[in-house]
Order: structure tokens, then C-alpha cells, then sequence
């Protein structure tokens, strides 16, 4: 059960303290020794969920492909990251960066795949990274499944463009 690095009233205080509206983030945080962004986390969770949103949350939280993929939308369409953090309850904004840099680096098929995660030691990075090989060097079944992820990730955008179209008419 994960331990809270901050108590729930101290919390409180620093949001009382934001409330009352004679001090800003920076304040607030140079007084009660919490760093900027925390405060700006606690204040933002408090007021969309109240005191529910300052509980530390007892277990780790997985998400669907399909949220992963709307929250990436939402970024794209250049709604702001702690927004996108809001809007959907997420801890904090470090997750939709690393979902961005996913969606970056491996396209929509990045988010299907089932990821095997192990409790190995870590491993020399150089070791784990695939070199990029020319298409004239891959075999048929590299290409055959590369052909079929840029078709999904095709016929993903293309639903998505006619549902905004839709959604505006």
C-alpha cells in the first residue's frame, strides 16, 4: 500500500491557503516546502472532485488502448496537456507524455500491442533497440505485418475524421 509523501492536511491547508486567494502557486510553494506542480495538482484535483481528489490511489491503474488512443486525440487537437489530465482524472501529466512519445514513435499499432513487462534487472539499452533495417532487407512476414499496421492505423484515422465531421454537423 503506497505511502503518501504528503498528508491529507497539509493538502487541505495549502488549498485553503489558494483559496482564500492571497497567494499563488509560487507562494504557496516556497511556504509549504511542495514543489509548483504538486501544488497546481493538489488545487486542480481538489476542485474538480473535491477532497476525494487529494486520496493517494491504493493500486495501479491500467488503460485500454482505445483510452490511451483518446487521449492522444485530444492532445493532438491541441488541448492543453493538464487539461487532457483533467478531463480524463489521470494522477498527473508525465503519462500522456510518455503516451504522446509512444504515439510518436510507433503510430496508433503501438498501442495494440500487448506489452510483456518482466521484473528483470535493466538491461544496456543498446542492447534492446532494433536497428532500422531498409525495407529491401526485411523478410516478407516484417513487411506483411508492417503493411497491416499502417492499414489499421489508416482506417483508425479515417473513422475518427468522419466522426468529428459528424460530431460538427
Amino acid at each position: 500500500m503506497p505511502v503518501p509523501k504528503h498528508s491529507k492536511e497539509l493538502k487541505l491547508e495549502v488549498i485553503q491557503a489558494y483559496l482564500d486567494g492571497s497567494k499563488g502557486y509560487k507562494i504557496l510553494s516556497k511556504e509549504f516546502g511542495v514543489d509548483l506542480q504538486t501544488v497546481r495538482l493538489w488545487i486542480e484535483n481538489y476542485k474538480a472532485l473535491g477532497e476525494d481528489g487529494l486520496n493517494v490511489k491504493l493500486k495501479k491503474t491500467y488503460y485500454s488502448s482505445d483510452f490511451k488512443i483518446k487521449a492522444i486525440q485530444m492532445l493532438l487537437d491541441k488541448i492543453p496537456v493538464r487539461e487532457v489530465r483533467r478531463r480524463l482524472n489521470l494522477s498527473g501529466t508525465s503519462i500522456l507524455r510518455r503516451w504522446l512519445a509512444q504515439y510518436h514513435k510507433e503510430g496508433i499499432a503501438g498501442f495494440n500491442t500487448k506489452r510483456i513487462y518482466t521484473n528483470m534487472v535493466k538491461q544496456d539499452k543498446s542492447k534492446i533497440i532494433k536497428p532500422i533495417r531498409d525495407d529491401k532487407d526485411k523478410s516478407q512476414k516484417e513487411l506483411i505485418d508492417e503493411i497491416t499496421a499502417l492499414r489499421a492505423e489508416v482506417a483508425f484515422l479515417k473513422k475518427l475524421k468522419a466522426l468529428k465531421l459528424k460530431q460538427r454537423t
